[in-house]
């Protein structure tokens, strides 16, 4: 009795091995460039964080202000233009009100402070005052394609500390609006 040999063409099992990696890759290579293009449009859009609120006031001369600190966490230069702002402390507000601004850069990384103008006229408050600051502004990229809007409504608390002068703390009085 004989038995039948099997001989194995290993060079055309190789050859179908190496084939279906080849194409496997090529499905995984596809995957890595929707990735990779995913994660360049999410860096190229221009970013705008509000970061803090940024309160003074000096007892001595009843002064005060306050400052809205910008940030650009993003990858892009990123323009901004402040089209409304107001500020008010103790229910006095600056006089004149802060106009709106021009055009400013703010660099990748970058953080940028927007100030309201000098408050005058503020009584020396209480261990805390009250106050507000309301802004809107609009913020794109260099290619100016991809504009945004944002409307921040903020209550502002002024602290007496023990050695005269005051913290500020600050709290949304609404959610932000970004569009």
């Amino acid at each position: 009795m004989v038995v039948g040999v099997c001989t194995v063409d290993w060079t055309a099992l190789a050859t179908f091995a190496l084939a279906c990696t080849t194409v496997w890759l090529g499905f995984k290579t596809r995957a890595a460039a929707r990735a990779a293009q995913a994660t360049h449009l999410l860096e190229a859009r221009p970013y705008l964080a509000f970061k803090e609120v940024s309160v003074s006031f000096d007892a001595n001369t009843h002064i005060g202000g306050v400052g809205i600190i910008l940030n650009n966490p993003g990858r892009v230069l990123v323009f901004y233009r402040m089209t409304q702002f107001v500020a008010a402390i103790g229910g006095q507000g600056p006089n004149p009100p802060k106009l709106p601004s021009t055009t400013v850069p703010v660099y990748p990384g970058g953080t940028i402070t927007y100030y309201s103008g000098p408050i005058a006229g503020i009584a020396t408050p209480p261990p805390t005052a009250q106050g507000v600051a309301r802004f809107k502004l609009e913020y794109w990229d260099a290619s100016e394609a991809d504009k945004h809007t944002v409307e921040v409504d903020l209550t502002v608390e002024l602290i007496a500390k023990a050695n005269g002068l005051f913290d500020g703390h600050w709290r949304y009085a609404s959610d932000p609006i970004i569009t």
